[in-house]
């Protein structure tokens, strides 16, 4: 997207925005919504959750609809968001208010996101262990921006697109909502049940009952392994296993001693259960792809033996309500570092319909993900638009 900029003007940040500090002790605030750097989504221009000033202490920054919370502290995380309600946020923001007569309001935060101000708010940040903008700085920073009259055009296709962003990501969550109370339904009364609006709590008469440890199944864990750009086999560690599957760009190169190891080598079929980590604890995902790839140490490799259990009905299992109630309530350990035991979860219940019954109830859920799947990939394309279209405008 080539846009002509002859006609475009420089100007300094302090030009473009206010930078608002409006101190307030939380217990003086009036607004019942505090807005701290973990409920700012990076890449995203909108806020979705937030706390109560009662959360926190210490002084924080007034904030008012139509300001823009921006994190200047981390800066490489990329958040900037607009507020649309007045409240408090955190003092390692900085809040920004457009100057309406160089830059609309509504194009702001979207120019906060481009690379050439992202880029240059890294650039000017202070500190290693936690980089810091300070705003002398950045209100010497010159930007390239568009005449109004051109600017309104370039909001019009971008929030058209970000529309359309927003829209696509409720969707997702909102089929991943659907599929939970679906096939929490599914997997404990059966599929002519659920489709009969039969909500029974009574297992039907011919599912087999018992725990997980009572089935043939075999539990290992995985390797211990050093990372190398020349390594003969793969690593897929904790961080990798999501339920839509394994991210290809998180997987490693090892060497290995492979004879002492060849029995954990990963066989299609095989669920990686992360066991451990603050955000990862209990991911799930089915592995399907081709042999020379082990799981590291945090990942519980569990591996189905049993004629009478489908795997893939196992898997939905493991991403099941109840199982999730079930791995929170057998996690142990501190904040941040916590972990589930093996023989914990060798106790969750495990209700088995006749297999017929479970390749019918695994069959409707896989649907429901290949849609979920379909979309994260729209979902993905529509963001790399966006994106695109923002960095060729600024």
């Amino acid at each position: 997207m080539k846009i002509n900029k002859q006609n475009w003007n420089k100007y300094r940040f302090n030009d473009i925005s206010e930078n608002i500090s409006e101190r307030v002790e939380p217990i003086e605030s009036e607004s019942e919504i505090y807005v701290g750097l973990e409920h700012l989504d990076s890449n995203s221009i909108h806020i979705k959750r937030h706390g109560h000033p009662s959360d926190v202490i210490g002084t924080k920054l007034k904030i008012y609809k139509g300001d823009v919370i921006f994190g200047k502290r981390r800066a490489y995380q990329r958040k900037a968001a607009i507020a649309t309600f007045n409240g408090i946020c955190s003092a390692h923001s900085m809040v920004l208010r457009a100057k309406s007569n160089v830059i609309l309001p509504e194009l702001f935060p979207f120019f906060l996101h481009s690379d050439s101000f992202m880029h240059r708010a890294i650039d000017i940040s202070e500190g290693s262990l936690s980089p810091t903008i300070k705003w002398n700085i950045l209100s010497k920073q010159n930007f390239l921006l568009p005449p109004i009259k051109q600017q309104k055009d370039f909001l019009e296709l971008i929030k058209s697109v970000d529309d359309l962003r927003e829209n696509t990501l409720n969707c997702i969550n909102s089929l991943k909502t659907y599929k939970d109370v679906v096939s929490q339904k599914l997997l404990l009364i059966g599929y002519d049940n659920l489709a009969k609006g039969k909500y029974t709590n009574n297992t039907p008469s011919n599912w087999k009952t018992g725990v997980l440890g009572s089935f043939e199944i075999k539990w290992f864990k995985g390797v211990n392994a050093e990372k190398s750009s020349n390594g003969k086999y793969k690593l897929i560690p904790s961080g990798a296993v999501f339920p839509e599957g394994v991210k290809a760009e998180r997987i490693a190169k090892i060497n290995i001693d492979f004879n002492n190891v060849k029995e954990k080598m990963l066989q299609n079929g095989d669920i990686l259960f992360n066991t451990g980590g603050q955000g990862t604890l209990g991911r799930t995902c089915l592995f399907n792809i081709d042999n020379g790839y082990f799981a590291d140490s945090f990942v519980l490799v569990i591996r189905n033996k049993d004629k009478d259990v489908n795997t893939n009905f196992l898997f939905h299992k493991f991403n099941s309500m109840e199982y999730k109630y079930l791995i929170k309530k057998y996690t142990v350990g501190t904040t941040g570092i916590t972990a589930i035991k093996e023989k914990s979860i060798k106790k969750f219940p495990l209700l088995m319909p006749p297999i017929k019954e479970q390749e019918r109830i695994t069959d409707f859920i896989n649907d429901i993900d290949s849609k979920i799947i379909n979309l994260i990939d729209y979902y993905s394309d529509v963001k790399k638009i966006n994106t695109n279209i923002i960095n060729s405008i600024f």
